[in-house]
C-alpha cells in the first residue's frame, strides 16, 4: 500500500459519496425538467452511478472497518469512531437498497414512483451526516494523519511571519500561535 495512507478507506469514501450525491442531483434534475430532449441521457447516467456508487461502497465498508480496527486512537476518539461506523452501517444498507431498486427498474424500463426519491434523498442526507462524521475524525481528532512532529517546542515557523507554534500535547488539540508577530503583507489593500 501506498505509505503515506494508512488504509484505503480515505480514497474509496470520496467514490462513495461523490457517486451518490452525482446520481441524486441528476435524477433530481431529470425529474425537475421531466419530458426534456435530454433526461434520458441523464437519468441513465444517474443509475450508472447508482450501481458503480454500491459497489464501491462495499469496499468503503470493508476499508472502513479495518481503519476502525487498525487505527491507532484515544478513548475520546474510539466514540467518535464508533459514532461514523454506526451511521455508515445505518446508511450503506438503505442506498443499497435505491441502487438494487434501481438496477431492477431500469432493466425493466418502469417509472419510479415517489418513494424511490423519498428514500434516495434520506439515503443521501444520512449519507452526508455519515460524511461528516467522517471528517470529523480526520479534522477534529487527526486520526489517520501523520503530523510533523517538532523536534523542540520553540522551532519555529519561517514560511508565515516567524510565527513560534505550540506542540499538540493532546489528541484533536488545535495549535495557536505564541505571541504572533503582525504581517508585513497587509490583506486589507487587495482582495485575495
Amino acid at each position: 500500500m501506498i505509505e503515506i495512507l494508512p488504509n484505503w478507506h480515505p480514497v474509496l469514501v470520496h467514490f462513495t459519496v461523490a457517486l451518490y450525491f452525482t446520481a441524486g442531483m441528476l435524477l433530481l434534475l431529470a425529474k425537475a425538467f421531466n419530458g426534456q430532449h435530454w433526461t434520458e441521457s441523464v437519468t441513465k447516467a444517474a443509475h450508472i452511478n447508482l450501481w458503480v456508487g454500491g459497489l464501491i461502497t462495499f469496499l468503503t465498508l470493508g476499508a472502513g472497518f479495518h481503519a476502525y480496527m487498525t487505527v491507532p486512537h484515544d478513548a475520546v476518539s474510539h466514540q467518535a469512531m464508533t459514532d461514523h461506523r454506526n451511521w455508515a452501517w445505518m446508511t450503506a444498507p438503505l442506498l443499497f437498497f435505491v441502487s438494487g431498486w434501481s438496477a431492477l427498474k431500469c432493466c425493466k424500463a418502469k417509472q419510479f414512483n415517489p418513494l424511490f426519491y423519498l428514500i434516495l434523498l434520506v439515503g443521501l442526507f444520512m449519507l452526508g451526516v455519515t460524511a461528516f462524521k467522517g471528517g470529523e475524525l480526520v479534522y477534529r481528532y487527526g486520526l489517520g494523519v501523520q503530523t510533523t512532529q517538532f523536534a523542540n517546542k520553540n522551532e519555529q515557523h519561517k514560511a508565515s511571519g516567524d510565527i513560534q507554534m505550540q506542540q499538540a500535547n493532546e489528541p484533536g488539540q488545535v495549535l495557536q500561535p505564541e505571541n504572533p508577530k503582525p504581517s508585513a503583507h497587509d490583506h486589507g489593500t487587495h482582495a485575495h
